[in-house]
């Protein structure tokens, strides 16, 4: 059996998405999780500074559509992909669709609600003394606006987005 490392920031969609497929798939694997101090460390990671990442073995993989496919062709069984090609392509069309714009939604109810926020900042800022928290909660609110704005949600209001 391969061995199977997961590194991931536990709130990512995209870490989830994996954790989902490795479980599907029943692949047993360990986890390391970059949140708070640990974050900077990402870079040696990944080429992009992104997670997840996947060590399949000596075999790295970046990016989860990536991980996916790879994890498929490695595990088959049971099939994350329906076998018609039309199908196929269509379900890996949705699946970029859906990677893209829910990743937006997810971020804005995430900075735009108390308790999502405050989940939020406790896993970004883990093993961080209490006095950072404040600090990086006032930057992420404004770099995550200035995001929400490019893609169009931050200039809806709230009541808006959710109920579209």
């Amino acid at each position: 059996m391969a061995k199977i490392i997961l590194h991931q920031w536990e709130i990512s969609p995209f870490c989830g998405k994996v954790r989902k497929i490795l479980a599907l798939k029943k692949l047993r694997y360990e986890t390391v999780d970059y949140a708070g101090v640990r974050a900077p460390l990402v870079k040696k990671l990944s080429f992009a500074g992104k997670l997840p990442v996947l060590d399949y073995d000596d075999i790295r993989i970046q990016d989860s559509t990536d991980i996916a496919r790879f994890l498929e062709q490695r595990h088959p069984e049971p099939a994350l992909y329906p076998a018609d090609t039309v199908e196929r392509a269509q379900a890996l069309l949705l699946e970029d669709w859906a990677d893209e714009s829910f990743y937006w939604y997810e971020v804005f109810l995430r900075s735009e609600f108390e308790d999502a926020f405050k989940t939020t900042l406790k896993l970004f800022c883990k093993e961080r003394p209490r006095w950072e928290w404040e600090i990086f909660g006032f930057f992420f609110h404004r770099i995550v606006r200035k995001q929400l704005r490019g893609q169009g949600l931050g200039r809806q209001s709230r009541e808006t987005v959710i109920s579209n």
